[in-house]
């Protein structure tokens, strides 16, 4: 960091220029620190899973195995501590906060936005809206010291233990419901993580299931198939919609013409079904023998698409997000697995040490003042797709955390994108984007190349920022924000109250939907959780150093 930047970033701006809108930052200090406090404990909570001594699996496979019990124990918190919030519940109470483990799931939910809000809007599952902002704070407050009435709830609501066991019990009993009858059948977690094979039978229906964890996530799919049916007068009401119908691809904010449109031909295939026999559900499940292949078939065929042309993407994607029995229409697993390569590269270049930024805390404040500026330079052009640096990265991650809504890239796009950012935010802002040391010497490299004029107009471009009257014009934008209900104060500290974000702000946010969601990577079966997807790890696609 230069000396001319330490000075400006010694203490934080009251408020940054967005557009044409003058704002306070979106996010602070303490979040900032709050949050890797928590990616720190998430590093460190990997490392001890993967140290265990499980003769025969691989680190990935004791991460992989450890998750699908992180993302059981998620839904439990969902299923007892979440339900009984309601929407005018305040912020999370310290006895509310869950462990460590659900903690990271609940993190890398948030972190794909997209899928995140629309479940929220479809009311499906545990009430998630009811949460709020993620309580960055608190939660990194609580790590080393866990409060005795949070450790005696948690237990209390949900059966199991605080502290999560690094090596899951393979003999761990957990339930789940018949798809076919809906009886409860009891499993080993040896089962549930694909180490032995599931029940293949219904006894009471002598029904066959060639995958029991694809049957379950059938059954979710004509579950809500039913409801959509009886309530098709009401698709552009996204509690009766399906997954992956309710919001825009281009934009996140919610369609509806579009989402009627795609759910009556999703639901064509099944109108008589519903209408004529008592238990739709079951008969759709097993008119589908159980299987995503055949309600693919189903659904060409109702549309008269023939089956050499293949499913449209749009059927895909939905019905993608019923590619896990749980009510989250993503791989939560997946999920976490996409955002270690994140962590690794904050714990690598140091960012996590603890205590790192009690008394020099300029590098937040660069990567706040960072990010502010990466959202005017998308609120100038608003159609482009720019790539964040890892210290904007970190800045955008802490925005999402607080309910921000963003659209997930793959990581071949970040790679695409991130020389145009480079440019783009050369010539707006006169100065370097990326600042780690290779693109230093990489921009130095290329400057000798250049001619002596080249570089003398170079050198004092980069000394000063561009007047903002020589900048491209502002778009107004406007967007969609889901603001977390308003708190009342705890014993402990807590964020301070923020106005909700100006409509620009949200725009910026929905469409550059942030370096996150990436794509779920498919299911990948008992094997394994999928491809990673997107990263969603800031300067990776250019770089793969700038952390300030």
């Amino acid at each position: 960091m230069d000396s001319s930047t330490r000075r400006r970033l010694h203490h934080a701006p009251a408020d940054y220029v967005i557009g044409n809108q003058q704002i306070s930052p979106v996010v602070n200090i303490r979040q900032m620190r709050g949050h890797l406090a928590l990616l720190r404990a998430f590093y460190d909570l990997k490392i001890s899973v993967v140290q265990v001594n499980l003769p025969g699996r691989t680190d990935e496979q004791k991460w992989t195995r450890f998750l699908r019990y992180a993302e059981w124990r998620f839904f439990r918190w969902g299923s007892t501590i979440v339900s009984q919030r309601s929407p005018g519940s305040s912020q999370l109470n310290p006895e509310e906060i869950p462990p460590i483990d659900v903690l990271m799931v609940w993190h890398a939910y948030l972190l794909n936005p997209r899928h995140y809000y629309e479940d929220c809007r479809r009311d499906r599952g545990p009430p998630w809206a009811t949460l709020g902002a993620f309580p960055l704070i608190l939660a990194s407050q609580l790590l080393d010291n866990p409060d005795p009435d949070q450790i005696r709830t948690w237990e209390d609501e949900t059966h199991m233990p605080f502290h999560p066991d690094l090596a899951p019990d393979p003999d761990w009993w957990l339930q789940i419901d018949c798809p076919a009858c809906g009886s409860a059948i009891k499993i080993h977690f040896s089962r549930w993580a694909g180490e032995e094979p599931l029940p293949s039978r219904c006894e009471h229906r002598s029904v066959e299931f060639q995958d029991m964890k694809e049957a379950l996530s059938v059954k979710r799919f004509a579950d809500e198939i039913c409801a959509a049916v009886v309530n098709r007068r009401h698709l552009d009401d996204p509690r009766y919609a399906l997954a992956g119908t309710v919001l825009q691809t281009s934009s996140g904010q919610v369609q509806h013409e579009e989402s009627i449109r795609l759910n009556r031909q999703l639901i064509n295939a099944w109108k008589r079904t519903v209408e004529e026999e008592d238990d739709a559900a079951m008969a759709i499940g097993k008119d589908a023998h159980w299987s995503f292949a055949s309600i693919k078939r189903r659904i060409r065929r109702a549309n008269e698409v023939d089956n050499n042309t293949g499913t449209p993407q749009e059927w895909k994607d939905v019905l993608a997000c019923y590619s896990r029995p749980f009510s989250a229409s993503l791989n939560l697993v997946g999920a976490v697995i996409r955002q270690a390569a994140f962590i690794k590269k904050m714990h690598d270049q140091g960012w996590t040490e603890p205590g790192k930024f009690v008394r020099h805390d300029a590098p937040l404040i660069e990567s706040i003042d960072r990010y502010h500026k990466f959202l005017d330079l998308m609120s100038a052009h608003p159609g482009r797709f720019y790539v964040p640096t890892n210290n904007i990265d970190l800045a955008w991650h802490t925005h999402q955390l607080l309910a921000g809504i963003q659209r997930g890239y793959t990581e071949d796009r970040l790679k695409r994108g991130f020389d145009r950012t480079s440019r783009d935010w050369k010539e707006r802002f006169g100065e370097l984007y990326c600042v780690c040391q290779y693109c230093k010497n990489r921009d130095a490299a290329l400057s000798i190349r250049d001619t002596r004029s080249a570089r003398a107009a170079y050198t004092s471009s980069a000394l000063a920022l561009v007047p903002r009257y020589q900048l491209a014009a502002p778009t107004t934008a406007t967007g969609y924000y889901y603001r977390a209900p308003s708190s009342s104060h705890s014993p402990r500290e807590r964020e301070p109250e923020r106005e909700d974000p100006i409509s620009a702000i949200a725009e910026l946010v929905d469409l550059a939907d942030g370096c996150g969601d990436g794509g779920d990577g498919g299911d990948g079966g008992d094997g394994g959780d999928g491809g990673d997807g997107g990263d969603g790890g800031g300067c990776g696609g250019g770089c793969g150093g700038c952390g300030g």
